[in-house]
């Protein structure tokens, strides 16, 4: 976990843990690519087409079989990548940016609010909040389940009402201290 602190500036990564059904999805996109792209490759270079097509033909798909197998490796790559997610938490004189990194190529931001116009928070308990409706959920978490997710329900222009889980840390969470409105500062605080 990077983390970088001064007097009015808090980072934290956090990395997304996947789980058995995304380990599962990431696995079958790698085995079925590869298998595709053999596969191309295979008939594109095999003597099988010989019979069945003109000459011209058979060169002409050979030629194209090379490139598709390029193709699908490097797509079967970029693919499975994007099961890679890290979270980065900036915290700038009260304003939070929460940011999703995605195979530590492609950077997108998620949200960015002021925390002390939050409406409430606490420790995250599903249960709680099922009933409550959100126009967003966002989930810039280790996981679901990890007992240290803390959630915060924000208002974004674009969004609309937002339901925002993430897993800060000891300091993290004190610099957010400063800053949490008094109605459920303790409630959020408290591990």
């Amino acid at each position: 976990m990077f983390q970088r602190t001064d007097s009015s500036f808090v980072e934290q990564l956090v990395r997304h843990q996947n789980s058995p059904m995304q380990t599962i999805g990431m696995i079958m996109t790698y085995t079925g690519g590869v298998f595709i792209s053999l596969l191309v490759a295979f008939l594109g270079l095999s003597g099988i087409l010989i019979a069945l097509l003109p000459p011209v033909v058979v060169y002409l798909f050979q030629m194209i079989a090379l490139f598709l197998f390029a193709g699908g490796i490097y797509l079967t790559i970029r693919l499975g990548a994007a099961f890679h997610k890290e979270y980065e938490y900036i915290l700038t004189a009260g304003e939070l940016d929460i940011d999703c990194i995605i195979s530590k190529r492609k950077r997108s931001r998620l949200l960015t609010f002021k925390v002390n116009g939050a409406e409430k928070g606490g420790k995250y308990q599903p249960e709680k909040l099922e009933r409550e409706r959100f126009d967003a959920r966002i989930f810039a978490c280790t996981s679901k389940q990890d007992p240290e997710n803390r959630y915060l329900v924000v208002q974004n222009a674009k969004k609309g009402r937002v339901l925002l889980v993430f897993t800060p840390d000891e300091k993290m969470l004190s610099a957010l201290r400063v800053y949490l409105p008094r109605h459920f500062s303790d409630e959020f605080l408290k591990g």
